[in-house]
């Protein structure tokens, strides 16, 4: 009997079907098993790639290294703030890095924060003694925090080590002698940091500043161009000589300096408020309002900046911007009497109408009486200020006879005009 097949069915029927789907789920088992292995082990990785495929992967960390180097071009373009950031990062990863402190404490100086410099400085110090880096950051700090005889001990201390760095120790030495008096030492110390490296900037400049005060400004002045001539990008040099220029009335030289500063810091408050002076110095009272108004707007905390913003507004009879102004720079440097007197006589100018003599507003009235009348006191208290006084007993006056309830003799006041800015001379650059 022959028996035909029907292929279209399987050879063993439902007991082979089974057989199949048992094995199908067997391998379908250990392959999820494997797979939810082999994702766990490899779980953060396989995150980190599927992030960055779909674009949301974390940032790689900077190396300490190209922190520092950016912070350092940062320092060059002006933009202090975002470089102590990028040197703080940097530190935070290699808090013992010397190299990374000086950087760091040398911007601290360039920007004031003196405190913070002498910190670090001590930071370095107990990191690594013999560096002479370390005495040299410390006793710079020393000099500019007003503690000179101090600074002259920590950089001899660090030029007895016999370690190097022995042009930027004298240099800052020669700063030391000069703060204290010293003259004479100073330009040997200055001398001396010359010789170490005559290539060296700071080295130039310390000498430069010593001979000045030694009353050999030609010397100094030739010092300074030479120091120009071989960091042409410098900008402690540019102000120095610019300085320098500006004492000697060739404005222009000077103007040209500060301009070139800007060329490589467009955002630097000091040579704005420079050029401010400068074109205030040569009658150009709208372009140095100019660059008031933008050094004001890059550092709002230099009363210096404000005083000079307010006497340009006090020329042009805005008492309104005045009265910011010296108000502004009262609150920055309370002891200030050119901005307290200048504060309490804007007062009176926008408490009073100056052309016909209203009372607009009579609180201001009273903080003219009061801000005058604190002026007062502080000009008495100093010495060869009789002309202060004698403004300031003028407005006084004033505010008594045309503010109710003071009572005086009536006085007609027209506006004051504020005394003209002093020449620069080497010993009273309030920002050098």
């Amino acid at each position: 009997m022959n028996i035909k097949r029907d292929y279209s069915k399987p050879l063993f029927g439902k007991q082979a079907e089974k057989r199949s789907y048992g094995r199908l789920f067997f391998v379908f088992g250990v392959l999820i098993g494997g797979l939810l292995v082999f994702v766990s082990a490899n779980f953060t990785q396989l995150q980190s790639t599927a992030l960055e495929v779909a674009g949301f992967g974390p940032t790689p960390t900077p190396l300490p290294g190209d922190l520092a180097t950016v912070g350092a071009e940062m320092v060059a373009l002006g933009q202090f703030d975002e470089a102590a950031d990028m040197f703080e990062r940097a530190l935070a990863l290699r808090p013992e890095n010397v190299d990374y402190m000086y950087a760091y404490g040398d911007l601290l100086v360039e920007t004031g924060d003196y405190d913070a410099a002498l910190a670090l400085a001590d930071r370095m110090l107990r990191a690594s003694p013999s560096d002479p880096r370390g005495y040299e950051l410390k006793a710079r700090a020393q000099v500019f925090n007003g503690s000179s005889n101090a600074a002259i001990s920590v950089a001899l201390a660090g030029i007895d080590l016999g370690q190097g760095y022995r042009a930027p120790l004298y240099a800052t030495l020669s700063r030391a002698y000069v703060a204290v008096g010293n003259y004479t030492d100073a330009v040997d110390a200055g001398v001396r940091a010359v010789e170490n490296d005559p290539n060296s900037v700071e080295a130039r400049l310390a000498y430069a500043n010593a001979l000045n005060f030694f009353d050999l400004r030609d010397e100094a002045l030739a010092e300074l161009e030479y120091a120009v001539s071989i960091a042409p990008n410098n900008t402690g040099v540019l102000f120095d000589l610019a300085f320098q220029y500006l004492a000697r009335n060739r404005d222009q030289e000077a103007i040209d300096l500060y301009d070139r500063i800007l060329a490589l810091q467009p955002r630097n408050a000091r040579a704005n408020l420079w050029l401010c002076r400068s074109y205030k110095k040569i009658g150009q009272f709208d372009r140095a309002m100019g660059y008031c108004t933008d050094s004001v707007a890059y550092n709002d905390t230099s009363a210096s900046a404000h005083y000079e913003l307010g006497t340009l507004h006090y020329r042009d009879y805005n008492f309104a911007g005045s009265l910011d102004a010296f108000g502004r720079c009262m609150e920055l440097n309370p002891d200030s009497l050119e901005c307290t007197y200048r504060t309490g006589l804007s007062y009176y100018y926008v408490a009073i109408d100056p052309l016909t003599g209203a009372q607009m507003q009579s609180d201001y009235c009273d903080a003219a009486w009061d801000t005058l009348q604190n002026a007062l006191v502080m000009a008495q208290a100093r010495f060869g200020e009789e002309n202060t006084i004698d403004t300031i007993r003028t407005g006084l006056v004033a505010v008594g006879a045309d503010c109710p309830g003071y009572g005086s003799d009536a006085i007609q006041l027209v506006p004051i005009e504020p005394e003209a800015t002093p020449e620069p001379t080497p010993s009273n650059d309030p920002e050098a």
